[in-house]
């Protein structure tokens, strides 16, 4: 552990007015937080369908359990991880979309208590409060740890391997070497569920590299520079802890891939060429994206700010990995194509920790007076408030049942296919409610596949032409935009239902026979 470290974690918010009450908070705060945040999650667990993602995850849920392997026959964008660590919970909790949202649920509440953790580990037990507060109480934070999605799954594994790694500079010996085994491999299982995962190297190097990192800094937070003498063991201890994080990365990433080594390539051409060719379809917007990223900062913006501001003036470098941490996530972000509101979520823990670290450099503020130090909380309290009420508004929505258009899909799906017969659909999520599955390779028939040439008219016709497919049920517009899609379907299907809109119920005609 580091002296600037030791500071830190001997701060604690007490003292005066409330001190008892505090105390009394201090050791139950935790678990009360941790029930706060169960509560929050789940309940609207059960709520409609949040984003078109859900359908294509829940489908590729379903292919996986119908015996399907990812990638050579399940279509999947995402890293292999993500699909593998929710399929135990979706196969043994009733393979239902609450099935699979659980899972998810199981990793936002741990991404809680990784945050109080990593929190406590840099500043002591309020530091943890309050950085797994303002995670808890984000509602970008909380939609994410109810939707079917890979984010919060990968930002859960992202806040432990950090906290892995500030455990481990903590410790000595076998106890280092252990955590920052750890630390790897839980990185790398978070990058083999969501790529963006990978920004985690940025704070996980710096607390590894502390040793080193401390000698430049005099006890006032003054750069200086250290003797040679002192220099070497300090960078032979980084590096020593640095291979350990290496040793635990290629582990992780060997368990998770070696399955999948007779499929590669596959596996690469739709987790990385398939994004790197979304890239060139849609060129980042600079402006645009950092306005989506802004706006996923509101509210835990100003505290990280005023942390930053803070630490900044009295010098208090530990603020530094933080910050780096969250210039890494909003760099990918600004650089991300196409950018969705659900990518921002990756700046939410990087700016609770910011804001959390500004409580043991209170007590620097006093000879502001006493109004500066309260200032501060009253700050913190209000983020905390806000989000809570946003929370809810958040939960509210997101406990809906699907609205009269979408039952009405559904019950139309239930009633002109047969059950047990995959149906070929742009709304994945609608089918998998009315209990119908898609090819497998049709899991996922987005925009941004259908541009990218990913999936093809070509391709598309002959899943139509096989025998095991006979129904088509076109909901949200995408298919219709295909080149000569619509022709080729209305000579070879007939239309069995118009449900207005566009939206329609094919099945395909018997040979010799009139089309309707």
């Amino acid at each position: 552990m580091t002296s600037a470290m030791r500071a830190q974690r001997s701060v604690q918010p007490g003292g005066g007015f409330g001190a008892q009450l505090l105390q009394t908070l201090d050791v139950r705060l935790p678990a009360i937080l941790a029930l706060v945040a169960s509560a929050l999650i789940l309940w609207p667990i059960n709520g409609a369908g949040r984003d078109y993602d859900e359908g294509v995850y829940w489908q590729s849920l379903r292919a996986m359990a119908s015996g399907h392997a990812l990638y050579t026959s399940v279509f999947s964008s995402q890293p292999p991880f993500f699909l593998v660590s929710l399929y135990p919970f979706y196969m043994a909790l009733g393979q239902t979309i609450v099935a699979a949202r659980l899972g998810i649920a199981v990793f936002g509440i741990v991404g809680v208590l990784a945050m109080y953790w990593l929190g406590q580990e840099l500043g002591g037990r309020w530091v943890g409060i309050a950085a797994a507060a303002l995670l808890t109480f984000d509602p970008l934070y909380l939609h994410e740890a109810r939707t079917l999605q890979a984010e919060a799954p990968a930002l859960t594994l992202e806040i432990v391997s950090v906290a892995l790694a500030v455990a481990a500079m903590q410790r000595a010996g076998r106890s280092r070497a252990l955590l920052a085994l750890a630390s790897g491999v839980v990185l790398a299982l978070g990058t083999l569920t969501k790529l963006l995962d990978v920004v985690a190297l940025a704070p996980i190097v710096l607390y590894a590299a502390s040793p080193a990192f401390s000698l430049w800094l005099d006890a006032d937070g003054r750069v200086r520079r250290p003797s040679d003498e002192s220099l070497r063991p300090a960078l032979r201890e980084s590096l020593w802890a640095l291979g350990w994080v290496a040793l635990g990365g290629a582990l992780g990433c060997v368990v998770v891939l070696v399955p999948f080594a007779g499929a590669f390539g596959l596996m690469w051409n739709q987790v990385v060429t398939f994004h790197v060719a979304a890239g060139r379809i849609y060129p980042p917007g600079l402006l645009h994206n950092t306005r989506i990223i802004a706006g996923g900062m509101t509210l835990l913006g100003a505290p990280a700010l005023l942390a930053l501001g803070l630490a900044v003036w009295r010098r208090a470098w530990q603020m530094a990995p933080a910050l780096l941490w969250l210039l890494a996530s909003m760099l990918l972000l600004v650089r991300q194509a196409p950018l969705f509101d659900h990518h921002i979520v990756l700046v939410i823990p990087c700016l609770a920790l910011m804001a959390a670290l500004c409580l043991p450099l209170i007590p620097s503020l006093a000879p502001l007076g006493q109004w500066s130090k309260w200032g501060v909380y009253a700050v913190l309290t209000m983020c905390v408030v806000i989000g809570l009420a946003l929370g809810v508004g958040s939960g509210r929505t997101d406990a809906q049942a699907p609205n009269a258009d979408s039952q009405l899909v559904v019950n139309a799906i239930t009633a002109f296919t047969t059950a047990g017969q995959p149906i070929v659909t742009d709304d994945q999520y609608l089918a998998a409610l009315a209990d119908r599955s898609t090819p497998p390779e049709l899991v996922d028939t987005s925009n941004v596949r259908i541009d990218t040439k990913n999936l093809t008219s070509a391709q598309l016709e002959a899943i139509l032409s096989r025998p095991d497919t006979r129904f088509v049920v076109l909901a949200s517009g995408r298919l219709q935009r295909m080149p000569d899609f619509v022709p080729w379907l209305n000579t070879n299907y007939r239309k069995l239902v118009d449900l207005g809109d566009g939206r329609a119920i094919y099945e395909r005609s018997p040979s010799g026979s009139p089309i309707a």
